[in-house]
């Protein structure tokens, strides 16, 4: 979700908001997986991991081009 605040004709303000649900992953890592930093005399890691993320955003717009741009008419006779 979001919103934008026009202050000006050439500027303006947005804020964002975001939250991203994630499946909760388990975890399952022992000696046979692979992971060359794993220790087998420590035994395995087992367990879940609840997983979310939230994402909050805010800029300032400054437009410095030409805002209405004036159309040309081609000539006509």
């Amino acid at each position: 979700m979001g919103l934008s605040w026009k202050v000006a004709p050439f500027m303006r303000f947005d804020l964002a908001y975001t939250h991203l649900w994630v499946k909760d992953p388990n975890v399952n890592i022992t000696a046979a997986s692979g992971n060359p930093s794993f220790s087998a005399s420590s035994g395995p890691y087992v367990g879940t991991v609840s997983a979310h993320s939230d994402l909050f955003s805010a800029s300032a717009v400054i437009r410095f081009d030409d805002l209405e741009p004036s159309v040309k008419k081609p000539f006509m006779k």
